[in-house]
């Protein structure tokens, strides 16, 4: 019940700290104490989500694992490590439809990819901030991180994969039929003709 989950949430942030990953205990701390926030309570997909979502035991662990690993593996500069760790955190949270804390660990894993120089995992953190940023109607921010992208991919040589094109497309389309809504139609055609 419910008082198991505040010992796993207990047990599972504390043992973060005596294993000498403060940052991971930070991270996990908030969110799992995020559940309990302002924000989350009222809605029934909300009382779902904090029964499936943070409240397992399994869930804790998982989060907890991917959190050291990349706390461990920031120590050695392995940036391999640290980015996947961040991006199954992020997807973990994109099956939750949590695209904000998703977005979060995308940032953090779009850090470690420039830090690295690596560009082509660059390029897979912004095109999955872009998808992000348009499950939440962000499509002006979508826009900038699949343009990123596929400036990326150009940069380093690569084709930008059919998905990742209609992807742009579909955001073009998507900010077009904004702003004709809005009745800027001069911003509007330009968008289209981008999609084109």
């Amino acid at each position: 019940g419910e008082s198991e989950s505040i010992a796993d949430k207990y047990f599972v942030c504390t043992e973060c700290l005596v294993e000498g990953n403060v940052q991971s205990f930070v991270d996990l701390f908030y969110l799992t104490h995020a559940l309990e926030g302002p924000g989350k309570g009222g809605g029934a997909q909300d009382e779902e989500e904090s029964s499936t979502g943070l409240a397992s035991y399994e869930t804790l662990q998982f989060l907890k694992a991917r959190l050291t690993e990349a706390e461990v593996a920031n120590r050695h500069a392995q940036h391999d490590t640290v980015f996947i760790s961040y991006m199954e955190i992020a997807k973990h949270y994109q099956g939750q439809q949590d695209y904000k804390t998703a977005i979060y660990f995308l940032t953090k894993a779009l850090d470690v990819a420039r830090l690295a120089r690596d560009v082509v995992r660059e390029a897979e953190a912004n095109q999955s901030l872009g998808l992000a940023q348009e499950k939440l109607g962000n499509i002006k921010a979508a826009i900038e991180y699949h343009e990123t992208h596929r400036d990326l991919l150009q940069q380093a040589g690569t084709e930008l994969p059919p998905d990742s094109g209609r992807h742009l497309i579909g955001a073009y389309k998507a900010m077009a039929e904004e702003l004709q809504r809005q009745g800027d139609y001069a911003a509007a055609i330009a968008y289209y003709e981008k999609s084109l």
